[in-house]
């Protein structure tokens, strides 16, 4: 999935003690901020497409002891509601996703995709949900880039960056929406533009809701293509890749790896106080 690769192009040990090797856990564990997140994405597709049931999704993917993300979401999208909803909606929005499995190829080579983009746009661009900042005390602020961006309803215009190309902005970002995109039939290399919704919670608690709308360049989509390539031959081999812990490759977003007690390299890094 986009997901597992951003995982690998992070740490390639991690990925294969968790999707060859099976050990840690079976999924990721949720957090708070993480549960928000789910919350707000149902939350605005169900106000999108009456056919989404948001308690039920509630009760699918937020796990019992994050319940208070909920509430947390349900107040983002207030904020939402008022002014960003309304100009998405003018975009035009053709579907709500579901799951899928293919197999994609390119230059002899051939892999399997699987995923859930968030939304589809009636000019087929591939439209992903972030939030950001939720449950921490440093916040987040927007990322130039964006297209509009809305504060307490009241629209800021577009950044310096708003012309540039998703990767020059965050190439996660990129990369997830690429890959999704090949899951809809994109061809490699083809005119592509891809939407991101980053909502921004300050530490003050002012909530930013940024949109993105930027191009995935030829070449990006070409280097992206080939590496994910490369990784699902490389898991598919069994061979085991060497693992160097780094604090950016063990610690994100406040949160251990969650294999990182079966990898001696991050045992090794831990007594020799290197993380």
């Amino acid at each position: 999935s986009p997901t597992t690769f951003i995982k690998y192009l992070n740490c390639e040990y991690q990925v294969h003690l968790l999707k060859i090797k099976k050990v840690g856990p079976k999924e990721d564990q949720q957090s708070l901020a993480m549960a928000t997140g789910v919350a707000f994405d149902a939350i605005v597709k169900c106000a999108l497409n009456r056919r989404f049931k948001k308690e039920q999704i509630f009760k699918e993917k937020i796990k019992e002891d994050n319940q208070a993300a909920i509430k947390v979401a349900e107040s983002i999208f207030e904020h939402y509601n008022n002014g960003p909803l309304q100009a998405l909606k003018q975009e035009g929005v053709a579907y709500g996703s579901v799951d899928q499995e293919i197999e994609i190829e390119y230059e002899g080579m051939k892999s399997v995709l699987y995923g859930q983009p968030d939304l589809v746009l009636r000019d087929n661009s591939v439209l992903d949900f972030k939030v950001s900042g939720a449950f921490s005390s440093s916040g987040a602020k927007p990322i130039d880039g964006y297209t509009r961006c809305f504060r307490d309803g009241k629209n800021l215009g577009d950044s310096s960056k708003a012309d540039q190309a998703l990767e020059t902005i965050r190439s996660d970002w990129a990369t997830q929406t690429y890959l999704y995109a090949r899951l809809l039939g994109h061809v490699v290399g083809n005119r592509l533009n891809a939407g991101i919704e980053y909502i921004a919670i300050g530490k003050d608690n002012s909530i930013n809701c940024c949109s993105y709308r930027n191009p995935i360049s030829a070449e990006f989509q070409i280097k992206t293509e080939k590496q994910f390539h490369a990784a699902f031959a490389e898991l598919k081999s069994g061979r085991i890749p060497t693992a160097h812990a780094t604090k950016r490759k063990c610690i994100q977003y406040n949160r251990l790896c969650g294999v990182a007690q079966h990898c001696e390299s991050y045992q090794k890094a831990l007594a020799e106080e290197r993380l």
